[in-house]
C-alpha cells in the first residue's frame, strides 16, 4: 500500500474553487451507538486518486459512527487503493474514556 496516499480536502476548499463542500454542514453532535449517548463526533475526510471518502468518528470512544465512499463514474478503482481506503475507514480513533 505504499503508492496509495491520501490527500485531505482543505475546509476552505469552497472559496478557493467556487464549490460547496457538503460536509461542512455536518452537525458536529451525533448519535454513537457504543457510548448510547449523544456526542461530539470528528469528520475527516480525503480523496485518493478518483476515490471519495468521507467518516465520521466519536470523540469519545473513537469509533465509526459513519462512512461514505464515492467513485468517479466508469472508472474501476485500483485495488491496492480500495485497500487503503478501507483500511482507512476502518481505522479507530482514541478511546478517551
Amino acid at each position: 500500500m505504499a503508492g496509495a496516499q491520501a490527500t485531505i480536502i482543505s475546509k476552505g476548499m469552497r472559496f478557493r474553487k467556487q464549490r460547496i463542500n457538503p460536509l461542512e454542514s455536518v452537525a458536529p453532535i451525533d448519535y454513537c451507538r457504543y457510548c448510547k449517548d449523544e456526542v461530539a463526533v470528528e469528520v475527516d475526510e480525503g480523496k485518493w486518486e478518483n476515490i471519495f471518502v468521507y467518516r465520521k468518528r466519536c470523540l469519545r470512544c473513537g469509533q465509526r459512527i459513519q462512512w461514505g465512499v464515492a467513485t468517479v463514474a466508469l472508472v474501476k478503482p485500483d485495488p491496492v487503493t480500495a485497500k487503503a481506503v478501507a483500511s482507512w475507514i476502518c481505522e479507530t480513533g482514541k478511546d478517551r474514556r
